[in-house]
């Protein structure tokens, strides 16, 4: 998989900052985020945004699409696969995984910003929420159209 994205993104450079781009409001709180750990995936699948779960490689462990933000990808079929390079190529961009490496560089993350996934058959815009908590093991990205 050749890439263009530069230093930023890569494990050779944790010191330089990701852009920041932009930005917009987050929309899952405080208070769900502080509970991801514990939700059953079929209390996570009643949210009314999508859900995706990442390990530290950026491999699903959990996928919930609310309104096919990602274009009807199979949950099942998703757990493991790499999000950034095998399911959603458009995210692997300085915005949206620099952000995912932000989270494990920092240790945590919470950023809000709207973005375009072309990977579906109509492009599809977004507001994407990255989120990892303090002392998380896994980054959740959360996805809702605009």
């Amino acid at each position: 998989f050749e890439t263009t994205l530069g230093p930023t993104l890569t494990a050779d450079a944790p010191s330089v900052p990701v852009p920041t781009g932009p930005s917009a409001e987050p929309f899952v709180g405080a208070d769900l985020i502080g509970q991801l750990d514990v939700l059953s995936n079929q209390q996570l699948g009643s949210l009314r945004y999508g859900v995706v779960r990442l390990d530290n490689q950026g491999r699903v462990r959990f996928l919930h699409e609310y309104d096919g933000e990602l274009g009807a990808i199979d949950p099942i079929a998703a757990e493991g696969q790499a999000f950034f390079r095998e399911m959603v190529p458009s995210a692997y961009s300085r915005i949206f995984y620099g952000r995912f490496k932000e989270g494990q560089r920092e240790g945590r993350v919470n950023a809000a910003f709207p973005y375009t996934i072309t990977d579906t058959p109509q492009p599809t815009n977004l507001v994407v929420q990255v989120c990892r908590p303090s002392d998380a093991s896994d980054t959740w990205i959360f996805l809702k159209r605009s």
